[in-house]
């Protein structure tokens, strides 16, 4: 995963740090909102519900009154007493005061005068001949029965039920109490009956929060034990929690432009700030890659940045100073070393050459056969001489390479060609596995030729009679599996060269050393072959690699960069051969 940047992070930081928290702040106002807007209905439904209660309380006993006294009236008494009903008294005066107290209590609607068994004995209006007109009444009744005892000895003489108007016991606008829009309900607790119109249906009443057309609403109960009365008051949240909702709503529009401020503010801050980084990092990464010119820009971003830009650049002018110090000093170490190795080279030959012609002209006249061996030894050596000085001179001219487009057969044709009369000299075969299509690459035809050959010349001086080499070069979709034998590992743009030999292998401790100068493990052999050829290698951005095992053989192999299939060739044909030693 790609880390990110500090622009990135910094925003990351602003959106965790500032966006996030505001972003909870402003949910937390709606719901605080509509939370705070419910309590304020549900405390204003439980206090206007409390004063009613109270008020009803305090209305009972007048309202009761009229009960008892009727109750306590003589008619009713002396029709309970002596077994009769109210028809058959003849007291015209105790039924006119009957009618009188019947008449001041007027929030009575009927009642019944009945005897312990239950026999009625009075209903009244009807038996005092009067009618209580019910045009006006709005509300239910309320049935409400309490006994009846003689005044003087408080027996119990029977019991009267009488219904009661509920107007009676409600304030004037009882119905919208408190809160605007607010229903009232009251019910008989006995029977669960209603005794008011009801605004909703009865089991809404029963619940603490329902929905009515799209509102939410909340009730509040009470039931009272005398009168029997269950009141529940039901009022809307909306019309309350609307100016909480409307606030919040304006508070969260206020965070979220306060949010994309900051954060306008924040990306601006962090673009001027990262540019100056991202120059930094450009000319950072342009001395990571080699390049010492790079300079980080010292007039953009904040002072700490401007600093760090002047000390970077002043580290980079320092660094290539050193490293020029410090290439040449290189260089001239090279150079003696290098001079010492050729030294020793050339002064090794050049010893047994003269000391070979001294004797050679000692034995002219005397032995001249043994005088023409030596002359031809001197000869030899003078040869392998000149191969030195030739080796090294491609060594200088291996790191400086003009590379142009090569269809890479043809320099492995010239290779071969050139390498055949050694395998003919060692009596060992040569086969060429090279595709028959053209091969583009980039690199140098000549240094190419130079670094398969000699490969090749390493790989022929490795044979006995006999033996066999192989040269492979073939693009493939897969990698296929590595062996002894060359392989061609081709991503899309990749072919792989490799040389093998079936000789008798490499030590492993021979291995650290095998591509330094000088270093060979033939008797005959210069040690440049391999440093040359490594050398090329890495003149064309590949690396020779070796694989080896004793009694087996070696196998060489580099990689090239390689155009895909299907493009035009400005050179084409170039054939495999086959040689044979």
């Amino acid at each position: 995963m790609k880390p990110l940047s500090l622009r990135s992070r910094f925003l990351l930081v602003v959106v965790l740090g500032v966006v996030v928290p505001l972003g909870l702040v402003g949910l937390w106002l709606n719901t605080s909102a509509r939370r705070s807007g419910e309590e304020l209905v549900r405390s204003r439904l439980e206090s206007s519900l409390h004063e009613l209660v109270e008020e009803i309380g305090a209305r009972w006993p007048a309202r009761l009154s009229g009960l008892l006294d009727l109750g306590d009236a003589p008619a009713v008494q002396e029709t309970l007493k002596e077994g009769i009903t109210l028809t058959q008294a003849d007291n015209v005066a105790a039924l006119e005061d009957l009618r009188a107290r019947w008449v001041a209590a007027d929030l009575i609607e009927s009642a019944e005068i009945r005897r312990p068994d239950g026999t009625v004995v009075a209903e009244l209006p009807a038996d005092l001949g009067l009618e209580r007109t019910s045009d006006n009444l709005t509300l239910g009744l309320l049935a409400y029965e309490l006994p009846v005892r003689e005044r003087l000895s408080g027996s119990f003489l029977g019991t009267l039920r009488g219904q009661l108007r509920i107007e009676g016991l409600l304030p004037p606008g009882a119905v919208a109490l408190g809160v605007g829009g607010a229903s009232l309900a009251l019910f008989d607790p006995r029977d669960g009956s209603p005794l008011v119109p009801l605004a909703f249906e009865t089991d809404l009443y029963l619940r603490q929060r329902f929905s009515w057309r799209g509102e939410s609403w909340l009730t509040e109960s009470e039931e009272m034990g005398d009168p029997p009365l269950r009141l529940v008051i039901a009022g809307p949240v909306e019309p309350v929690t609307r100016p909480f909702a409307q606030a919040a709503r304006r508070g969260t529009i206020a965070l979220l432009l306060v949010v994309a401020g900051a954060f306008g503010l924040a990306t601006l801050f962090t673009r001027r700030l990262t540019r100056s980084l991202e120059d930094l990092s450009v000319a950072a990464s342009q001395v990571t890659a080699g390049d010492l010119s790079g300079r980080a820009e010292e007039s953009g971003g904040s002072p700490e940045v401007q600093s760090t830009a002047r000390a970077f650049n002043d580290m980079t002018r320092s660094l290539s100073q050193t490293l020029e110090k410090l290439s040449q000093q290189e260089a001239v170490a090279a150079v003696g070393e290098f001079a010492a190795s050729l030294a020793h080279e050339v002064r090794n030959p050049l010893t047994s050459i003269r000391v070979d012609l001294q004797r050679a002209d000692r034995k002219m006249e005397d032995n001249p056969s043994e005088a023409r061996r030596l002359v031809n030894r001197a000869l030899d050596e003078l040869a392998r001489l000149n191969a030195s000085v030739d080796d090294v001179l491609r060594i200088a001219r291996s790191g400086r390479i003009t590379m142009s487009r090569v269809d890479l057969r043809l320099p492995l044709e010239a290779a071969v060609r050139a390498a055949e009369p050694k395998f003919n000299e060692r009596g060992a075969i040569l086969e060429v596995d090279v595709e028959p299509d053209p091969v583009w690459v980039t690199g140098d035809d000549s240094a190419l030729e130079q670094l398969v050959l000699n490969l090749l010349i390493n790989a022929a001086e490795a044979l006995d009679t006999g033996g066999q080499a192989v040269l492979k070069a073939v693009r493939v979709a897969r990698p296929e599996n590595h062996g002894p034998d060359l392989e061609l590992e081709v991503g899309p743009e990749q072919v792989t060269v490799a040389v093998s030999d079936g000789g008798a292998g490499i030590a492993r401790d021979a291995l650290p050393q095998l591509f330094e100068p000088f270093f060979t493990t033939k008797p005959e052999g210069t040690g440049l072959g391999l440093a040359v050829a490594q050398r090329i290698a890495r003149a064309h951005g590949a690396e020779l690699e070796v694989e080896t095992m004793l009694g087996e053989g070696t196998t060489f192999r580099f990689r090239l960069a390689a155009e895909p299939r299907g493009m035009e060739a400005g050179v084409t044909g170039a054939s495999a051969s086959r040689n044979e030693g």
